[in-house]
């Protein structure tokens, strides 16, 4: 069965107004989590990152209320870039690959 790779996004920390560009509830913290599953067995990598939003933020502006999971990955994957992203999926398909050939997951209730 093929690996399929989810990402989970939220913000962490806004910052709450800056008054040299007017902007409100700028997004300074993004948490994320990649998470391979395969065959009922799953692992993941999580990680944060932040902007530099002191002088607010150049270009185009999202107000926090038009911000989507969409968005956030979208970030994400901008700012990681495809290389890292690779590296990440390598990595966690090599965690899936090591467990035991008779593991089976546990149900859940």
């Amino acid at each position: 069965m093929a690996i399929t790779y989810t990402w989970k996004t939220n913000i962490d920390r806004t910052k709450p107004y800056n008054i040299s560009s007017s902007q409100a509830n700028i997004v300074e913290t993004i948490q994320y989590t990649l998470t391979a599953t395969e065959d009922g067995g799953s692992t993941m990598l999580a990680g944060a990152m932040s902007f530099d939003v002191n002088e607010g933020v150049s270009g185009t502006f999202t107000k926090i209320e038009d911000i989507t999971e969409a968005t956030l990955q979208g970030w994400v994957e901008t700012r990681l870039g495809s290389t890292k992203i690779a590296s990440m999926k390598s990595e966690l398909a090599s965690t899936l690959a090591l467990r035991d050939s008779d593991w089976e997951p546990t149900p859940s209730d």
